[in-house]
């Protein structure tokens, strides 16, 4: 059995603190952020995919639902992201 994708929504401190505990449960996981340079060294670092822009233009793209998700940005976004 595959294992499901978690997204991981925001690309900052915390992402990466979060990408910490997953990548040593052997979780899949997709970042998705508004910072593209951000995303990419996320993706870099813990090896795993990333997608930069908004969530609403993610969204707009019909992907396949996640197992769970995560919502990793900060207070001031946290109300629209979610």
């Amino acid at each position: 059995m595959s294992k499901q994708k978690i997204w991981l929504i925001g690309a900052g401190e915390m992402a990466r603190e979060y990408l910490r505990v997953l990548k040593a449960l052997n979780s899949e996981i997709l970042v998705i952020g508004r910072n593209e340079e951000k995303c990419k060294c996320l993706g870099q670092e813990f090896n795993c995919d990333v997608v930069s822009g908004s969530i609403g233009n993610f969204l707009k793209s019909q992907p396949s639902l996640p197992y769970k998700a995560i919502i990793t940005v900060g207070i001031e976004a946290l109300k629209n992201t979610t």
